[in-house]
């Protein structure tokens, strides 16, 4: 059965049905017994159905700077044990 961190990194994968038959059927098991993974799965996939719906003319210039510096200053990730990584995320605390 798949972690929690590998779950995160295959969510890109299920979501656009890209994962093998095997990943895929790990992947519903852990996220069938793992509340959090559940809940940032069903976030991952809302957000993704949104995001599809915009156009790039939908946001300014001004969004893409804001974007641009923000993203410039996330420091690099620190490696962390399966469950920290889900911890404290929006919608995965009861």
């Amino acid at each position: 059965m798949m972690s929690c961190k590998e779950v995160l990194q295959q969510l890109s994968n299920i979501v656009d049905k890209e994962a093998p038959m095997m990943t895929r059927l790990s992947f519903y098991l852990h996220i069938s017994m793992c509340r959090n993974c559940r809940k940032y799965f069903e976030q991952f996939k809302q957000v993704k159905e949104t995001a599809e719906l915009l156009e790039e003319e939908d946001f300014s210039e001004a969004f893409f700077d804001v974007m641009e510096r923000a993203l410039a200053q996330v420091p690099e990730r620190k490696e962390t044990s399966s469950h920290e990584e889900l911890e404290g995320l929006p919608g995965t605390s009861d």
